[in-house]
């Protein structure tokens, strides 16, 4: 009989800075089984999980008989040791900047028609800047995210094969949660490494935001989610107002494009920063 290692359905409990798998482990046999059990956590707990580190040192095996084992694996935040220039060790962790400066965004629809002055007040459906059907719009300033995460990376964890999975994952979004916003919000621009210090790698990992919309209305259509690097657009359809003098552009249909493809975060191997302990 094989060795099968299923994951519990109360596993997954603790917080942002720790977090613990449990496994049920069947099937092991012999005079070393508890070797066995630890074996086969190993191959199937993952390195990390929601950004933090597996602590392979904290790893629990309980026996319930015939064959049968639980095992708890503890997840934490990893602050690495890093040697001073006098010898003595100091600790640093990863190190975090952002910036909220307002992005712009151009929109064709208004959330509002406050007023219209003039002899000819026509109705264009919170449209702006509607001339001989055409629809002009204008920019705006949004609520815009950048963020920057360096961290120190040990010799070991920096190969070519990790700076290839950097390279793959640039350009992509959150596939689920990270660093508390939904999936689908977080954009990964990147990362910049060098070694300046013997041992350790400093890594610089590149971030931005754009919050997912809900119950976006345009005319007569309504869009349920808009994932934040969606990208949505207007169909628009010429029709005369009610004199027949005028050409008004009305949408008719709403398109919510994926431009980006989506990946698990957790491959970039980083622990999440605690903000305030730098």
């Amino acid at each position: 009989m094989s060795i099968v290692v299923a994951e519990l359905i109360a596993s997954r409990e603790g917080s942002p800075s720790k977090q613990t798998l449990q496994y049920k482990v069947a099937g092991v046999t012999g005079p070393h089984d508890d070797a066995q059990v630890f074996e086969a956590v190993l191959e199937t707990a993952p390195m990390t999980h929601n950004g933090l580190a597996r602590q392979d040192e904290d790893i629990k095996i309980e026996p319930q008989g015939n064959g049968l084992w639980f095992a708890e694996v503890s997840y934490k935040q990893v602050t690495l040791q890093w040697p001073s220039q006098d010898g003595t060790d100091e600790f640093k962790g990863p190190e975090y900047a952002f910036d909220t400066t307002g992005g712009t965004h151009h929109i064709e629809h208004s959330q509002k028609t406050e007023r219209a002055y003039g002899s000819e007040n026509l109705d264009f459906g919170g449209h702006i800047g509607v001339n001989n059907g055409e629809v002009a719009g204008v920019d705006v300033v949004i609520p815009n995210l950048e963020f920057t995460e360096r961290h120190y990376l040990v010799d070991g964890r920096v190969t070519h094969d990790y700076v290839k999975l950097l390279r793959d994952t640039t350009g992509t979004v959150n596939k689920a949660a990270f660093r508390g916003f939904e999936a689908g919000e977080v954009l990964f621009l990147g990362a910049r490494g060098d070694r300046t210090d013997p041992g350790y790698w400093s890594v610089e990992f590149m971030f931005a935001v754009s919050k997912n919309k809900r119950g976006i209305v345009i005319g007569d259509c309504e869009v349920g989610l808009k994932k934040g690097w969606q990208h949505l657009w207007i169909h628009y359809r010429e029709e005369k107002d009610d004199t027949g003098k005028f050409i008004i552009p009305k949408p008719v249909a709403v398109y919510v494009e994926t431009v980006y493809d989506e990946t698990d975060f957790t491959t970039l191997g980083i622990a999440q920063p605690v903000l305030g302990t730098l």
